[in-house]
């Protein structure tokens, strides 16, 4: 059945990601944040592909149809949309706006993730998981296997970051190449333009605030330990990896929260109820 502006208008969020389709691969994405993400689902070299237009009602019913078809006479004369797309983009004359406002986001989820610098910027999108809420840092790419509740703050991050990434496999990817993540200077150029003023300041200073902080809020350290993937010795080191998962996703959605307290409302990367990032002045 063909989707309707009234239609579009009462779809509501659900607990996970869900879509409803409208005709030849054109598809509608609601997020459990309520925002609703126009998506063209296709075949090309024999694989199924995805490519994204953007927001509902930012792009309209009309104009989503007349971008569909656009994509599907580009997949009919032999071209990739999700490849134009990124070629595109690296034609742009400015396209720093776009990377300082993924800068703004990385810097955000490295205080509310606990997470390492390089586990941030080369993290993939196999890596996230929007329905579980979730993200799992592979062993290959650290020393140990580690399962990441998200906050809700996250979650709204993660989301407009796989929005400015398009079709690539990487959550940072590089503006000189989709297919790579940025560079690991990349963010401590963007923690030197804060002008924090705090002498000898590293991003590892992030983690060990955070750590301290929820130290001193009574949290059991063996969770705030695990989320470290800092490694326990004794018998307090061998459980499952879901082990304390619910209670340490409590502890990170109030670590959030805490964040949030903290920071300046014209200066929030998030605003209203998670919904829309943007980068801050």
């Amino acid at each position: 059945m063909a989707l309707s502006d009234t239609k579009l208008r009462t779809l509501a969020p659900r607990n996970r990601p869900w879509q409803l389709a409208d005709h030849d691969g054109l598809v509608i994405e609601v997020l459990p944040t309520g925002r609703k993400i126009w998506r063209f689902r296709y075949r090309f070299d024999n694989k199924s592909q995805q490519i994204t237009l953007g927001e509902y009602p930012a792009f309209s019913l009309a104009e989503a149809r007349l971008w569909r078809e656009k994509c599907r006479s580009l997949v009919a004369h032999g071209i990739n949309p999700a490849q134009k797309k990124q070629e595109e983009k690296l034609k742009q004359k400015d396209p720093t706006a776009r990377q300082n406002i993924r800068q703004t986001l990385a810097l955000h989820l490295l205080i509310i993730c606990m997470v390492h610098k390089s586990e941030l910027i080369e993290a993939t999108w196999s890596e996230v998981n929007f329905n579980s809420l979730e993200w799992r840092i592979p062993g290959e790419r650290m020393k140990m296997d580690n399962l990441l509740p998200l906050s809700k703050q996250a979650l709204a991050m993660f989301e407009e970051l796989k929005f400015l990434a398009g079709d690539s496999p990487y959550v940072f990817p590089s503006r000189h190449g989709y297919r790579r993540p940025i560079s690991k200077t990349t963010l401590n150029c963007a923690v030197r333009t804060l002008d924090l003023n705090v002498r000898d300041f590293v991003i590892h200073d992030f983690r060990r605030t955070a750590s301290t902080l929820l130290h001193e809020q009574g949290y059991n350290s063996d969770w705030i330990e695990k989320y470290l993937a800092h490694k326990i010795g004794g018998v307090h080191g061998v459980y499952n990896r879901a082990e304390y998962l619910n209670r340490r996703r409590e502890m990170l959605q109030f670590w959030a929260d805490f964040v949030d307290a903290q920071i300046e409302e014209g200066r929030k990367v998030v605003i209203g109820k998670f919904g829309k990032a943007y980068e801050a002045k």
